[in-house]
């Protein structure tokens, strides 16, 4: 162009800040202040403060803020509103709030900026207010206004503030939005009201990527498993992409209840949305999923599934790796009894001068505890600060008393809660105390530590029922009458199996059906022909599920095998996933049957992965 005028260089400045090019529009800006004889004006300044505000640059922004108040003086609604997002939006809230107090009469716009800032910077009770000033000084909010506060008031989980404002919304009759509907889902959502959020769903019109993973995402946080699985699949019948959040979401669901089939197809359907040599190239260049992020959610799923070797495949197939990949790969293997190859992979981690994270390293100390190499994990320990940057904390410390507590070293253990733990002494150190000495049958160590939890948590349902059997172990019957009654009860668990993409619960309470009842008569009859014995040494295996009577057949684990014989082909293996601690008497009836049923039995429980093989367990026994 010939000749420039303040029209073009506003154009070109515009379209940069509305395309993302926020530097690109502050040295267009110099360029017009340095080059041309032109002043800026109010427009101008609003959209270089814009720019800013997308760079975070605050030194920038002050700079123009000087050069508006003192050089040009243009100061009007649009530099004003302008200055109030620069600040907050750069983290110098406090000073938002001071261009906001200098604006004579705020527009909606104003208090919105405020509004936003606040709700940006953490501030969200601090929004909350503004908005209640906001109505008294008599501006009206709008679908835009609604969302900031609405938001804030979900971010600080206050389901009574969030409700008013739903109300108001409805009162005002202001028009429902798209934006406005996800925001009140995700707000219902986070305050655990998912039956309201299921309404607005079910209301809306029409529904975008983010109401899909608002309504998943709830489900799958509040465990709601089988409504994740049927939300998803309504979803994908509508024709949605997936993006990481989806995936992620589902894929969380799938590992807690052992759904192998579901997490399958969902690896399928991220291999078949992207390219063959490039599983997720697709998604990934559209920006709808993270190629990282979604691998370490199919590691984490395969290995709640127990099938390591397909999580250390996705593992190795990865592109790149983070902390959570490693630890994702190591902790799979810790969980699932191969200490050795956890241990080989950190090996692998420092060679490649990879950073672990704090959880990488909780995994590595468990894999020692479990191959019994005590020196190796002090040596681990002690290096954690001082070689990784890692300063030790409460869980690394109860890690330690379990490596010791496994080599059957309760004396150092002692020691080292008496001397070396900085903390004082919480329930974790004495549960994970309770739980190693549980695994070596060691009722001294497990009475002391039983009272020590219950001095901390004295209604531990687990610690008092443990108490008890101990104490009448050693036969002191009248101490352990004195339990408090109200402590005995044995709280309702479950156990989950996927068949042909369904999930099945069991539940403690449950009365089986009547091929179920049959099924397992029949096992029992087998196991006895066979010459089955129950090993009767189980109390401290036995502390979460007291009321077994046989082999353990009212167990849910036990009513999840017999429909997985019932439904499954012969040969393929049977995966339950049990929310309780597997009791000692199913534990060896597991492996007895593993003889001669011909198929892998898994079970994973609260505390580990039980694959059964050939009359023996991945855990060793040692649960």
């Amino acid at each position: 162009m010939p000749e420039r005028t303040l029209i073009s260089w506003t154009i070109l400045m515009s379209e940069y800040t509305r395309n993302g090019f926020a530097n690109e529009t502050l040295r267009v800006f110099q360029n017009m202040v340095e080059c041309e004889s032109l002043q800026p004006d109010s427009f101008v300044y609003a959209i270089v403060l814009r720019a800013c505000s997308l760079t975070k640059d605050l030194n920038y922004g002050r700079q123009l803020h000087c050069r508006v108040v003192k050089i040009d003086g243009v100061v009007d609604s649009y530099v004003e509103n302008a200055l109030v997002t620069m600040y907050s939006s750069c983290g110098s809230i406090w000073d938002s709030v001071r261009a906001f107090k200098r604006i004579v009469m705020p527009d909606l716009i104003s208090w919105s900026s405020l509004l936003r800032g606040y709700v940006q910077n953490g501030l969200e009770e601090e929004g909350l207010r503004l908005f209640v000033e906001m109505i008294r000084s008599g501006v009206r909010p709008d679908v835009t206004v609604f969302s900031i506060v609405i938001g804030a008031a979900a971010n600080v989980e206050c389901l009574q503030s969030g409700v008013q404002m739903h109300c108001y919304v409805i009162k005002a009759g202001l028009n429902s939005s798209l934006f406005l509907d996800d925001t009140l889902m995700n707000f219902y959502v986070k305050c655990g009201d998912l039956d309201s959020s299921m309404q607005i769903f079910r209301l809306m019109p029409k529904r975008d990527l983010v109401s899909w993973n608002t309504i998943i995402k709830g489900y799958a946080d509040s465990h709601h498993n089988h409504e994740t699985f049927r939300v998803f699949r309504a979803m994908m019948n509508e024709g949605f992409i997936c993006d990481n959040f989806t995936l992620t979401s589902i894929l969380q669901s799938a590992t807690r209840v052992g759904a192998l089939d579901l997490g399958r197809e969902i690896h399928g359907y991220i291999i078949r949305a992207g390219l063959e040599s490039d599983v997720q190239a697709y998604l990934t260049k559209r920006g709808l999923i993270s190629d990282t992020i979604s691998n370490n959610s199919l590691i984490k799923m395969y290995s709640g599934c127990g099938m390591v070797s397909d999580a250390v495949t996705v593992f190795k197939g990865m592109p790149e790796r983070n902390s959570d990949s490693w630890t994702a790969v190591i902790s799979a293997n810790v969980d699932n009894g191969n200490p050795l190859e956890a241990i080989e992979l950190f090996a692998e981690l420092r060679l490649k001068n990879k950073s672990p994270d704090s959880s990488t390293l909780i995994s590595v100390l468990k894999a020692y505890g479990q191959m019994g190499l005590v020196d190796e994990a002090f040596r681990l320990f002690n290096s954690m600060d001082g070689h990784y940057g890692i300063e030790p904390s409460i869980e690394h410390y109860s890690c330690m008393i379990e490596v010791l507590g496994r080599s059957e070293k309760f004396e150092n253990a002692h020691s080292f809660i008496d001397g070396s733990i900085p903390f004082k002494p919480v329930p974790l150190v004495w549960k994970t105390l309770l739980s190693v000495s549980r695994i070596q049958g060691n009722m001294k160590v497990a009475k002391y530590a039983a009272e020590k939890l219950l001095e901390l948590e004295p209604r531990n349902l687990t610690a008092n029922l443990l108490l008890e059997q101990v104490l009448l172990t050693e036969g002191i019957w009248d101490d352990a009458s004195k339990m408090h009654p109200k402590n005995k009860l044995v709280k309702t668990n479950s156990s989950w199996i996927e068949i042909r993409n369904i999930i099945y619960e069991f539940t403690s309470n449950q009365i089986p059906t009547q091929d179920i009842s049959i099924k397992l008569v029949e096992m029992e009859f087998m196991m006895e022909e066979m010459g089955y014995v129950a090993d009767r040494n189980h109390m401290l295996h036995n502390a979460e599920e007291e009321d077994y009577v046989g082999v353990g057949l009212n167990h849910t684990e036990m009513k999840a095998l017999a429909f997985g014989l019932l439904s499954l082909p012969h040969g393929t293996p049977i995966r339950v996933i049990k929310s309780v601690r597997m009791c000692g008497d199913c534990h060896s009836a597991f492996k007895f049957m593993s003889t001669f049923l011909l198929r892998e039995l898994l079970v994973r429980d609260t505390c580990t992965f039980h694959h059964f093989r050939n009359g023996k367990c991945s855990c060793k026994d040692r649960w």
